[in-house]
């Protein structure tokens, strides 16, 4: 919760939430529809392509923005 920052944090958070819901609602219903139309194998192979498409995005997305995993490690704190 500390990437929503003070201000305005029930709508920001409410952002980031529905954002949840959203990556968690269109894969069911996405592999539900393949399952019905194409099978098991068809509906398996459509998600672990939605599972690659998503994190190709997420490295280009942290590419664009210049982060290194390294840096991401050394800027988190230690928990105790």
């Amino acid at each position: 919760m500390t990437s929503i920052g003070k201000g305005a944090a029930a709508t920001k958070a409410a952002a980031l939430w529905s954002m949840v819901n959203f990556s968690e609602g269109y894969p069911a219903f996405i592999d539900g529809r393949v399952h019905d139309h194409a099978g098991t194998m068809a509906m398996l192979l459509t998600h672990a392509g939605m599972d690659a498409a998503g994190f190709a995005i997420l490295l280009l997305a942290a590419r664009l923005l210049g982060l290194r995993y390294r840096s991401l490690l050394a800027a988190t704190p230690a928990v105790a």
